[in-house]
């Protein structure tokens, strides 16, 4: 069970990366920074990529504006179908 966790996770940041730099070329340096820099992969299960976002006030404006953007972003690396789960890291 850890070694398919960590394969879950393994493969969550290698998609959150390919996201993640095809995001940094669509926003603005501001908005990287105070809306994406601070997002780390959970894991990737089921169809799901659960990432791990500072706030709610993040996860509000992720949902409310940008949403389009990652789901084109996964498109783009190959994972169209992939649904994003986002949570608030306590």
């Amino acid at each position: 069970m850890a070694v398919e966790a960590l394969g879950q996770v393994d493969n969550a940041d290698v998609l959150w990366k390919a996201c993640a730099e095809a995001l940094r070329e669509q926003v603005s340096e501001a908005v990287w920074l105070t809306t994406f820099n601070g997002i780390d992969p959970l894991t990737l299960v089921d169809g799901r990529l659960s990432l791990g976002v500072p706030s709610s006030v993040v996860r509000d404006r992720i949902e409310a504006r940008y949403l389009p953007l990652i789901r084109g972003a996964l498109a783009d690396a190959g994972s169209p179908h992939v649904d994003v789960v986002l949570s608030v890291r306590t």
